[in-house]
Formats: structure tokens, C-alpha cells, sequence
């Protein structure tokens, strides 16, 4: 199976499982630039993906990466990241409660009591919160990708999304506390629900393309990523593992589970597409 691997620094974890258990019968490409990703590129009609951009070509040349990948040589196209996280929650979740989440609940128990204050900040239905989502994920890299690709090619695409964040953030309190809040109340867990949702919406017009979910087997009951595959976390510089103050970040380990995911998907997706540029999403 021939896979081109599109991403930015969260590729890492594919590369090192690649590197530490081979997989004989797959050959893959990688085009992945850290930051956002290889936000410069062009395809061409004939599902020529090429980037000319320096920066972005410096970078392939130091992992050894091609300047040029011919899509429709491909059996799938992997999509890692690039698109709408966690973090991304925090303009609604910051500012609201949603109604029947952990936090609400909490909330509106202590309203209930008569020494209890009203609640602090305004209320959004699950529905409402959803629908604020799909917006994040249409303007994304990830989103691009996917719309220039499907406009030319009939090429089955699984996007891989970020991890959750490491349960380790617990262990550095200077970092991420907006989202250490929301797992102590159990909000994390629902707006991990939510993205996911919201994902399908933004997708949903795409033929011959799935959203693969986090493995169950990593994650904790709080929602967030278990500290075992944060350790020897890597980016794409893979001979290098990421400081301890990393929680977004995963290790080979995490990578292998994706990759089974990928095999598993990749055999389900069907490999006549029709091409239909009316259903797509419109990144803006």
C-alpha cells in the first residue's frame, strides 16, 4: 500500500513507530512541516502535490522529505492534525456553560442551595456549542487539503487529529489552565464528544474520506491522553525526544496504534469515489 502522510509536527509519532517496527507492504511519503503544517503548496490537475516555498523546503530536505508527491499514485492520503483541537473550545467554553455538561451541573447544584449565587456566565445548549465548531475546522490547513484533493482526485483520505492533551499537564500548573479546569470539571471529556461531532459535520458532504477517532486504550476517564504515551513524546526531528513540559506531543507508541487504525480504515474506505466539488466544505 502506497500512503502519503500530510501533516505538521504531529507526523513525528508515525515516523518514529515506522522507524522502530517496519512495516514491509506499506511505502510511505511524508510531506509534514512543523507549525501548521505545509501551509504553501499547489496541486496540480494531475494530483501533483509540490511545495517551492524556502522555508517549508528546508525543512523537507533536513527530514528528507520530497519536494513533489504524486497523489494519484497513492492507494490513501493520511491527514495529520492541522485541523481544530481542544484548544480551540476555549472561545465558547471560556466564556459559557453548557447546559447539562459537568461544569453546568456543578454550578447549578450550588444555585439550588440558598447561601448558592447565581451562575457566572451564560448558558449554551450542547447544540449551540456543536454548531461553533464546524467554523474552526473549515478554515483549517487540514480542511484545504482535503478540498483541494477531493477536487482532483478520487484518492480515500482518513484524518488523523491531535491527541488530547497529556494527563501530565496536572504536573506543570504554569501551563494550559483553562484546560486543567475543564478536565477537573469534566467538561474536557464532553467537548472531546463535541469535536468529534463537529468534525462529521464539516465532513460529512466529503465522499471517501473518514475522521478516525483517539484509540480508546489512550486515553484517561478525565478525556485526556494517558501519561505512558507522552513519554519519549517526539515532533519530527524523531531523535530527539520533547521536554517533559510538552503536553500535546506523542510517542512511537501512540504512533503504532494509529497506524493500525490507518490499515483498518484504509481497507474499509471504498476505492470508487465520484468527485463532486458541490459537497464540499468551503474553508473561506
Amino acid at each position: 500500500m502506497r500512503v502519503c502522510v500530510i501533516g505538521n509536527s504531529h507526523v513525528g509519532m508515525l515516523i518514529k513507530s515506522l522507524a522502530e517496527v517496519p512495516q514491509d507492504d506499506l511505502t510511505c511519503l511524508f510531506f509534514a512541516a512543523s507549525g501548521v503544517g505545509p501551509d504553501a503548496f499547489v496541486i496540480d490537475g494531475n494530483g501533483v502535490l509540490t511545495t517551492g516555498d524556502p522555508r517549508i523546503c528546508r525543512q523537507f530536505g533536513l527530514f528528507n522529505m520530497p519536494t513533489t508527491v504524486d497523489l494519484a499514485a497513492c492507494d490513501l492520503i493520511v491527514i495529520v492534525a492541522m485541523t481544530a483541537t481542544l484548544f480551540h473550545v476555549k472561545p465558547l467554553l471560556g466564556e459559557h456553560l453548557v447546559y447539562g455538561w459537568p461544569g453546568f451541573q456543578a454550578l447549578a447544584g450550588a444555585m439550588e442551595n440558598p447561601c448558592g449565587s447565581a451562575l457566572p456566565q451564560p448558558i449554551l445548549s450542547e447544540a449551540a456549542f456543536v454548531a461553533g465548531l464546524p467554523a474552526h475546522i473549515r478554515i483549517s490547513l487540514a480542511c484545504r487539503f482535503v478540498v483541494e484533493i477531493r477536487k482532483r482526485l478520487a484518492v480515500p483520505i482518513l484524518i488523523v487529529r491531535e491527541p488530547a492533551p497529556s494527563e501530565a499537564l496536572f504536573d506543570h500548573l504554569g501551563k494550559h489552565p483553562f484546560l486543567r479546569r475543564i478536565a477537573r470539571s469534566g467538561d474536557l471529556l464532553a467537548a472531546a464528544v463535541a469535536l468529534a461531532q463537529a468534525h462529521k459535520l464539516a465532513f460529512a458532504g466529503v465522499d471517501g474520506l473518514q475522521v478516525l477517532v483517539q484509540p480508546d486504550v489512550t486515553l484517561t476517564p478525565q478525556g485526556l491522553t494517558a501519561r505512558a504515551y507522552r513519554t519519549g513524546a517526539v515532533r519530527l526531528n524523531v531523535r530527539f525526544a520533547q521536554p517533559v513540559t510538552d503536553m500535546i506531543h506523542v510517542n512511537a507508541g501512540y504512533g503504532g496504534l494509529v497506524w493500525q487504525q490507518i490499515r483498518a480504515a484504509g481497507a474499509q474506505l471504498p476505492s470508487a469515489i465520484p468527485l463532486n466539488s458541490r459537497n464540499l466544505p468551503d474553508p473561506g
